[in-house]
């Protein structure tokens, strides 16, 4: 079977809810194919069926590859969207590493540290940390002033709904500080939430959740009422229904979900 043909089956198996089996063959496509334009195509079709907590830092590196050769392509659109994969990857990554800190905070010796191993680990852990966030909204910053640039539509409403996905993510990890958690949805209504966050931390969630909200419309407004973006503008609807789901926001979030669906309909109908 050619490369075309093992693409276009990946796609199928994904479109199938065999996401294991897509991913594997566009990574044997990834590693053997001397096409760009094909090891790109496969590098983008990764990012969108792999499951990041399993392949997030071989996604990295397909991304890292992908933008190696892109320029050679004088694609700003796939390189846009390449940069914002690679931010939202850097993230889960600075996640990931803020959760082992956590976790080695609670070793039997959290006031200091049970052992100097320990210590070592946490503070390798952190400069990752810092390092991933950096590279997150370094990317993230690039693929939104990159794709601003281009006049495509599609492209534009994909990036900025990645990147808000990813800035909502960050707004939900600063609310969901260990220890805090229980208690903020219940003084969240109380109106008194201050109690559990600085100054610092509230002006970090209101910062996230801005530019999550302001992304979010860009994405869908971009798309208007033209009929070759309306699959793009119904995935940015769902995947802005998600966050506001996230952030206990269930009534709009409904209402979002309704949008899609009314627009699944009269695409069935036509």
């Amino acid at each position: 079977m050619d490369e075309n043909s093992l693409f276009n089956l990946a796609e199928e198996k994904f479109a199938n809810g065999h996401t294991d089996e897509a991913t594997k063959i566009l990574l044997s496509i990834f590693n053997t194919t001397r096409n760009a334009v094909m090891k790109v195509n496969c590098g983008l079709q990764l990012n969108r069926v792999s499951e990041t907590s399993k392949n997030y830092e071989q996604l990295i590196v397909v991304c890292d590859e992908c933008l190696n050769i892109i320029d050679t392509l004088k694609d700003d659109s796939a390189k846009s969207l390449l940069l914002a994969y690679k931010g939202q990857l850097h993230l889960f990554a600075c996640f990931i590493n803020k959760n082992r800190m956590i976790r080695l905070k609670m070793h039997l010796g959290w006031i200091g540290f049970s052992l100097a191993l320990d210590q070592e680990d946490y503070e390798n852990s952190s400069e990752e940390s810092e390092k991933n966030e950096k590279e997150f909204l370094e990317c993230s910053a690039l693929a939104i002033s990159l794709v601003d640039k281009t006049n495509d539509r599609q492209a534009i409403s994909v990036v900025y709904s990645v990147v808000a996905q990813s800035f909502g993510q960050k707004y939900f990890d600063i609310q969901l500080k260990i220890f805090k958690k229980k208690f903020y949805i219940f003084l969240k209504h109380l109106g008194i939430e201050s109690v559990l966050y600085s100054k610092k931390d509230r002006s970090e969630i209101k910062n996230y959740l801005t530019k999550a909200e302001k992304y979010f419309a860009r994405a869908i407004g971009i798309c208007g009422e033209q009929k070759d973006c309306q699959e793009y503008k119904s995935l940015a609807i769902y995947n802005y229904a998600n966050f506001l789901r996230m952030i206990n926001k269930f009534k709009k979030a409904n209402k979002q979900i309704n949008k899609v669906k009314e627009m699944a309909e009269n695409k069935i109908m036509r």
